[in-house]
């Protein structure tokens, strides 16, 4: 399901417009989005918890004036994703899965 899906999905369900559910939901991307640029977590009761951590790593380097054996810090990312036991007792009760 992508965007464009879900708020058709969401505007028939509420019987808002369209245009009422897209201004929505791209508002709550922005704000999940500046959270977890700002190291925050989203954590939905009875949903999923996201959080996003920062990690190090390390490369060996080309750059000007640095030997191969020079050491670049690198930074990285890992999303993690945590569902909730309703949504995991969803699942394992969809007759699809």
């Amino acid at each position: 399901m992508n965007k464009q899906t879900t708020v058709r999905a969401v505007a028939r369900k509420t019987g808002h417009t369209y245009f009422e559910v897209q201004t929505i939901l791209e508002a709550i991307i922005a704000v999940w989005s500046d959270e977890l640029a700002s190291s925050g977590q989203i954590a939905m009761q009875d949903f999923l918890t996201i959080k996003v951590t920062k990690i190090k790593t390390h490369q060996r380097g080309k750059l000007r004036n640095h030997t191969p054996d020079t050491r670049i810090a690198k930074t990285a990312y890992r999303v993690d994703a945590r569902l909730s036991q309703n949504l995991k007792n969803r699942l394992r009760n969809s007759k699809g899965v």
